[in-house]
């Protein structure tokens, strides 16, 4: 757990949006052989815990990026 004012950060990844859903079967398998959720969406939790978020996305909305403040 961490304390009330520290910095958090999430990256992790979700299926792609726009013109780069054609590649949602890749980004699927990838993160089904990587051991990972691509459903989890573990940036909910920051959003609802700190204050101060600020939100990023890259690769046509795969990569999830959150920053903010520990209340």
């Amino acid at each position: 757990m961490s304390s009330p004012g520290a910095s958090m950060t999430v990256v992790d990844m979700q299926e792609p949006t726009g013109v780069f859903a054609l590649t949602t079967p890749l980004a699927r398998a990838a993160c089904h052989l990587g051991g990972a959720d691509i459903t989890a969406h573990p940036w909910t939790g920051l959003e609802r815990d700190c204050a101060d978020v600020q939100a990023a996305s890259a690769r046509g909305g795969h990569l999830q990026i959150r920053t903010g403040r520990r209340r």
